[in-house]
């Protein structure tokens, strides 16, 4: 796999369970980097209907993504919300880890 196109988030070692990690990508976006078991999620950081930062206040939850502002939910695999106050998705990234890094 070429690395062209990937950029560094962070170290694996750098994001807990417990602690999620909120990365900005400059002239691009904010990141929330979350570790479940042994594997990564990567999402976009602000919820869609609060501005909320999903690194502070987003939890897993049966397999959703949960902002903790008004219980938002969104769906692990596609980002759609799962009803009201959401009515936009929210973007979900494939994270690659290569040699400890995200």
């Amino acid at each position: 796999m070429s690395d062209e196109g990937l950029i560094r988030l962070c170290a694996e070692s750098e994001v807990t369970e417990a602690e999620p990690m909120r990365v900005e990508i400059k002239g691009l976006t904010v990141v929330a980097v979350f570790k479940m078991g042994d594997k990564y999620l990567v999402t976009a950081d602000e919820c869609t209907h609060g501005k909320a930062s999903l690194a502070y206040a987003g939890n897993i939850e049966d397999g959703k993504m949960v902002c903790a502002w008004h219980n938002c939910e969104f769906d692990l695999d596609t980002g759609e919300p799962g009803g009201l106050p959401c009515t936009e998705a929210l973007a979900i990234y494939t994270p690659v880890i290569k040699d400890g890094v995200i």
